[in-house]
């Protein structure tokens, strides 16, 4: 799927995004395959992050499994099975100053302003 801000020309319906996913918008697209494109509710769904996309993942996990201990009751989404190759979601610790070194700063932050900051400005500036 593609994450909240990142396809091209498609600005933001609403002031929320995350550059590694979003664990709601992540639900969102578990219940529309679990509900409406699966046709069956038994079909076994995986879960699969790579890298960055890790972060929504491992945290959808997380907050699922509470809400199941919370509530056992209530609607939540369930896998088989998940995988997370290639964890990469520290982002604090992986982009501070000293080891977020050139040329990555001048070539990312300037995509990300443009992309979730500056074609957004409107709607962000407007909340």
């Amino acid at each position: 799927f593609n994450r909240r801000g990142h396809t091209p020309n498609q600005p933001l319906k609403s002031p929320r995004w995350n550059l590694f996913g979003d664990v709601d918008d992540l639900e969102q697209i578990y219940w529309y395959i679990k509900d409406i494109l699966s046709g069956d509710r038994t079909t076994p769904i995986f879960l699969y992050g790579i890298s960055s996309g890790t972060a929504a993942t491992v945290s959808a996990l997380s907050k699922w499994d509470k809400r199941r201990r919370q509530n056992p009751l209530s609607k939540v989404p369930a896998f088989v099975a998940s995988a997370h190759i290639v964890p990469g979601y520290g982002i604090s610790r992986a982009l501070k100053k000293e080891r977020f070194l050139w040329p990555y700063n001048e070539i990312l932050v300037p995509g990300i302003q443009h992309t979730f900051v500056r074609q957004n400005e409107e709607l962000l500036r407007s909340h």
